[in-house]
């Protein structure tokens, strides 16, 4: 058996050869570690620090909690705001796969940076489609 000796969002741990996939599904619904697999996945380059909201991503202070008291408004300003634009993806055709259409989604995942450096996400929206139809409602 192999045994590595790793820190994971914090925790140091021994890992196994099993040790990932279990910690995945413990974990997996965990706003930390959905950011944690953004800075580490395969495009933690498409995170980018923003000031103002991008016109599809109607995106209120309401709509989103940040911790000590804040608001959206106040991080944007502060530099604390992240976003992650997949809308290269918008509009491509997904794989059959099994005889199956598949779907392909273009995601906006704001991220907010707190004071002990972790990034949380805060909203998503799914497809660029629902921010069309919300502008063309306004």
């Amino acid at each position: 058996m192999i045994q590595l000796e790793a820190e994971i969002l914090g925790c140091s741990c021994m890992v196994t050869e099993n040790f990932f996939p279990d910690y995945v599904q413990q974990h997996w619904k965990e706003d930390d570690f959905f950011a944690y697999q953004y800075l580490n996945g395969p495009h933690p380059t498409l995170i980018r620090r923003c000031k103002t909201l991008p016109g599809n991503f109607p995106v209120t202070d309401d709509m989103v909690f940040i911790p000590n008291g804040s608001n959206l408004s106040n991080e944007l300003k502060r530099g604390n705001i992240y976003l992650c634009d997949y809308k290269h993806l918008d509009g491509l055709q997904a794989n059959t796969v099994q005889g199956i259409q598949q779907y392909m989604m273009a995601p906006l995942v704001l991220f907010h940076k707190r004071p002990d450096d972790k990034l949380m996400p805060i909203a998503i929206q799914v497809t660029l489609l629902y921010a069309n139809v919300l502008k063309d409602l306004k």
